[in-house]
């Protein structure tokens, strides 16, 4: 076996195997210790449902058209129903059960909408032990299970283990997002050195840990954005943009766009960076590509608009009506929320923006920009660690604009419209809201690195001139 292919077998498959079992012992030790956050937890877990109604193509039920259809899109409630049927099978037959509502009703998992179905608000009255913990847990939004059996007793148990057991996906699916971290870093950088450490310091980062492990969408969000990402870095680094890396990034954006509505910024992002593309190449008049470029912008648009509309039997019905009518929801909600949460309100583009850059630099850098294996540093040296986090992020976002090809000019473009496109939706200040910005965020200071790797290799190469050869 030749060294090239040695090197490429240790990159590309041992070391992303290993940082797969590393990361997932890990995450399968602690996603337990969390604390529950009921306002989220309980409504995907609560409305994972529809993947029953999917599942029996039951598309002319009345749910499609209530209020839960149309809140979210559903690929991450649809996940949730899939890793918790297999326990809901087992059960129906002891339990008599016609539906997943129900096994969710009888686990404490109900949602005050449902109320406009007498059939399952009858079966939840009818239900003696049903808890609902909504009024017991408020107002605390953070709440250990050691805290909830105490308030609460026995009667809790079974929802404290289902959630439990829907939460076990995301040990997955967190590990995976190591590793396509570490792709993502060793495919901007070509540094071994800098994946590990950033794939090391990105699974120890709190609010990933927090955010990703719990059973909401946050977790699902951030892999297919980071996958998306990828997929555009590799298709706009290779000058011949390969038409399987735009069909992937079509397909990951679509599945991004189906856990969040805010995931269209991927899309909005590359058309935009092939637009730019397109007017260079025209004014530099290198038209041979120009007419592949038109092609996979009609390709990637068409893919993701089919696989979005195609997940939601509420948006197939009237595709343009209902999408539209799915984002204005969001907006009109996210007001209301920043009405109703006024201490975390955003009121302008300006303050949205300045808050990023606040949130993860500034004063609450200790949250947003800490790790969870040098919390104890952390938290003796806050100051220190907030200057040594702005020292770094300085040096190595300076030493990224001096690099050579187009990866990286993409890349930063890609950060900075991020940011812009956040500046119109980002209602509210809370911290999951941040989430897919923390690859950014990790990157940039530990690329700092790349001056203690090149004077390291440097080292290596004069290596003969401190240790020369003996002569036999």
């Amino acid at each position: 076996m030749s060294k090239i292919n040695k090197k490429s077998l240790l990159i590309f498959i041992f070391i992303p195997i290993f940082i797969f079992f590393l990361a997932f012992s890990f995450y399968s030790s602690i996603y337990k210790d969390i604390p529950i956050t009921y306002w989220d937890e309980d409504f995907w877990i609560g409305r994972s449902y529809f993947f029953e109604l999917l599942l029996k193509k039951d598309f002319n039920n009345s749910l499609w058209l209530s209020y839960f259809s149309y809140d979210q899109p559903k690929l991450a409630e649809y996940m949730y129903g899939a890793v918790l049927y297999p326990y809901y099978l087992k059960l129906k037959k002891e339990k008599k059960y016609k539906e997943f509502i129900q096994f969710l009703i009888d686990h404490n998992f109900y949602e005050e909408e449902l109320d406009n179905y007498p059939q399952y608000q009858q079966y939840k009255n009818n239900n003696k032990n049903f808890v609902d913990w909504s009024k017991v847990y408020n107002p605390d939004f953070h709440v250990t299970t050691t805290s909830l059996r105490k308030k609460i007793g026995p009667k809790i148990e079974k929802t404290i283990d289902l959630l439990l057991k829907a939460r076990k996906i995301n040990i997955y699916i967190l590990s995976i997002n190591i590793v396509i971290v570490y792709f993502l870093t060793y495919f901007l950088t070509n540094s071994l050195l800098i994946s590990l450490i950033t794939s090391f310091f990105y699974g120890n980062n709190y609010l990933i840990i927090d955010a990703s492990l719990k059973a909401h969408s946050d977790g699902l969000f951030t892999l297919l954005f980071n996958i998306s990402l990828l997929f555009l870095i590799l298709y706009f680094k290779n000058k011949n943009h390969p038409i399987k890396y735009a069909i992937f990034f079509a397909i990951s954006v679509a599945l991004l766009n189906s856990t969040k509505i805010n995931g269209v910024m991927l899309i909005i992002i590359f058309n935009l960076l092939l637009l730019f593309d397109f007017l260079k190449k025209y004014l530099y008049k290198k038209r041979e590509n120009l007419f592949k470029i038109i092609l996979n912008f009609l390709l990637v648009s068409f893919i993701f608009l089919n696989l979005f509309i195609l997940h939601h039997p509420f948006l197939i019905k009237n595709p343009i009506k209902n999408t539209l009518f799915l984002y204005e929801h969001r907006k009109i909600t996210g007001l209301q929320q920043s009405e109703e949460f006024k201490e975390y309100k955003l009121k302008t583009k300006k303050e949205r923006l300045l808050t990023i850059w606040r949130n993860f630099l500034g004063k609450a850098a200790n949250h947003y920009s800490s790790y969870k294996f040098i919390e104890n540093f952390i938290e003796k040296k806050p100051r220190i660690y907030s200057m040594i986090i702005k020292i770094l992020f300085i040096v190595g976002f300076i030493l990224f604009l001096f690099q050579r090809g187009k990866k990286f000019w993409f890349f930063i473009t890609t950060f900075f419209l991020v940011q812009i496109i956040m500046s119109f939706y980002l209602f509210l200040n809370w911290d999951r809201y941040f989430i897919h910005l923390v690859f950014f965020f990790c990157l940039f200071p530990l690329y700092s690195l790349k001056i203690l790797e090149e004077l390291f290799y440097r080292l290596l190469k004069s290596y003969k001139l401190f240790f020369p050869k003996k002569k036999i």
